[in-house]
């Protein structure tokens, strides 16, 4: 009779993630490309070469459709000020992380903690040589909640350790060249809208400010998204308005 122990469900989802990440990692060495900072010089973003694992796609891929009003809410959360939508995003978790853990398949959480890992992987060499504080604060952020998801996993705290990961991909959200690049056109935009009301700008000011937002938004349409964040963060700078975080 062998004297091997019996996995419990803490090791057993350890056992899995390590096997699953090291499979993952000589993939990714191999094939996957490196992050890449887009407009430095201005309102930096990083393209990460991937897409992110959100609560939309996540639902989509388990089979599952997400109740429309909890799906549009998400969608909305993000044209929101940083702070808001962070807030109603942890609401609408907390209603539908629960169902969604239910319908993940067997390994699928620590498919999604092993996509986080590889994800930081390749921003590392650039966080080696610096990164503007904006972006260095929000990485920080989503390793921290990685750090919590993957703890919450080995404790056997499934839906909690879901929660997390989703959380974590929000914050990489947050610095993306698309989101970046549609935030700060919104900021320009409802700049340029206040300033005709209660703050009038010089009329050459407010012809230069539609020139760089119709450039931010071709941009921003045909996917050349540090055109669309240098266009929009220089209007946002002619109008003197604070930059979106």
């Amino acid at each position: 009779m062998s004297n091997r122990p019996v996995p419990t469900p803490r090791r057993a989802t350890s056992l899995l993630l390590a096997a699953v990440c090291a499979s993952a990692a000589c993939t990714d060495a191999a094939t996957d490309p490196v992050a890449a900072l887009l407009a430095p010089e201005s309102h930096a973003a990083l393209d990460l070469g991937r897409v992110l694992r959100t609560l939309s796609n996540v639902w989509s891929d388990s089979g599952g459709t997400l109740d429309t009003t909890a799906l549009l809410r998400w969608e909305d959360s993000w044209r929101l000020p940083a702070v808001e939508g962070r807030a109603w995003r942890s609401d609408i978790y907390a209603d539908a992380v629960p169902r969604l853990f239910g319908r993940l398949a067997e390994g699928g959480l620590e498919r999604l903690l092993v996509d986080l890992d590889s994800t930081f992987v390749r921003v590392d060499h650039i966080a080696a040589v610096g990164l503007p504080e904006r972006v260095s604060r929000r990485l920080d952020s989503a390793r921290e909640m990685y750090l919590t998801a993957k703890a919450l996993a080995e404790k056997g705290d499934g839906s909690l350790a879901l929660g997390a990961v989703l959380t974590a991909s929000d914050h990489l959200v947050a610095i993306t060249p698309s989101h970046v690049a549609a935030q700060l056109l919104t900021a320009a935009e409802d700049g340029r809208r206040r300033s005709s009301t209660d703050d009038p700008c010089s009329e050459e000011i407010v012809k230069r400010v539609g020139r760089l937002t119709d450039v931010a938004r071709e941009g921003l349409h045909g996917g050349d998204y540090a055109r669309a964040i240098r266009a929009s963060y220089y209007a946002c700078l002619l109008m003197g308005i604070e930059l979106p975080d």
